[in-house]
């Protein structure tokens, strides 16, 4: 499958990472590699551009040698505010956006979300997954219209934080996919020491 040209990346790097005990989970070893080396590695080869969101260690992050984007807010507004800073900075049509503490995303993810959003007339959609009874939605695995994407500024400034919510404003969907592996976060400590040998 080639890069979809039509599309840029964002790698969302930018939290608090609280649950990882304030450790920077993109920079955390994934077989002799960090993790965000793994998300670049699959997500150059689904979009055209890579931006990589990040509120620390910033220079860390550029010698992956992809631009990186700092939050303008000076408190933390949670993952949309790493969409609203690189929203000027793209050209593309769409913005896709993939979490760096998930590296088993789907190769088809982006193509997938295209796809279901140009068949339903939508201006972005999300992933799901099928766990056990019911669907589980991954809303920061999402792709958007670059045109809707402005509409994040305005989110965080009447006290909107969650990207789930904000999405369904605009009238996203969720994709369904299959495999739950693939959308397994690595958030936690425990998360890390029980998949880092499985990728």
């Amino acid at each position: 499958m080639s890069a979809d040209l039509s599309i840029t990346g964002l790698i969302l790097s930018g939290g608090l990472s609280t649950r990882m005990g304030g450790v920077d989970k993109g920079l955390i070893g994934l077989n002799d590699q960090p993790m965000i080396a793994h998300i670049i590695n699959k997500l150059k080869r689904q979009v055209g551009q890579i931006f990589i969101s990040a509120n620390h260690h910033e220079d860390d992050y550029a010698s992956f040698g992809y631009p990186v984007v700092k939050d303008f807010r000076d408190y933390f507004a949670g993952p949309l505010a790493g969409v609203e800073a690189v929203v000027e900075k793209i050209d593309t049509p769409y913005l896709g956006v993939i979490p760096c503490d998930t590296p088993f995303f789907p190769s088809d993810l982006f193509s997938k979300l295209k796809q279901h959003m140009l068949s339903n007339d939508l201006k972005a959609a999300y992933a799901a997954v099928s766990a056990e009874d019911k669907n589980q939605v991954h809303p920061l695995c999402c792709l958007m219209d670059s045109s809707v994407s402005i509409g994040v500024k305005e989110y965080l400034e009447r006290g909107g934080a969650k990207a789930v919510e904000w999405l369904n404003e605009i009238g996203a969907t969720p994709v369904l996919f299959h495999n739950p592996f693939e959308f397994i976060n690595l958030n936690r400590p425990e998360d890390w020491i029980d998949l880092k040998d499985s990728y």
